[in-house]
């Protein structure tokens, strides 16, 4: 599941770079923070299917396109550089992103 909101947050993020959308921009069209539009980039937001269609109309583009591994796309750990194994980058990522979500929890 976890792997399946990077894939999402990753295509949002790329579509709205390739509307030329300002962060801002996206948020409040769509009704979030500033801060949750980039939880949802980073693949950290549960979105609910009617805050998904949000995105797809305000990014002029199908529920589809966002849910679809763009061509070329490799890994979302790029900074790591390649995992011999795909299921340890989602392990490792998953790891990653709890403990951020335990940080920002408790500050």
């Amino acid at each position: 599941m976890a792997s399946n909101l990077r894939l999402l947050g990753n295509n949002i993020k790329r579509m709205a770079e390739k509307n030329r959308l300002d962060t801002e921009e996206l948020a409040n069209a769509c009704g979030f923070s500033l801060s949750d539009i980039h939880r949802v980039f980073e693949g950290r937001l549960l979105l609910t299917p009617v805050q998904i269609c949000a995105i797809a109309d305000t990014l002029k583009c199908s529920v589809n396109q966002l849910l679809v591994k763009p061509e070329g796309f490799i890994s979302y750990g790029e900074c790591m550089g390649d995992f011999k194994n795909p299921e340890n980058e989602d392990k490792i990522l998953n790891i990653i992103d709890d403990y951020i979500d335990l940080v920002e929890s408790v500050q």
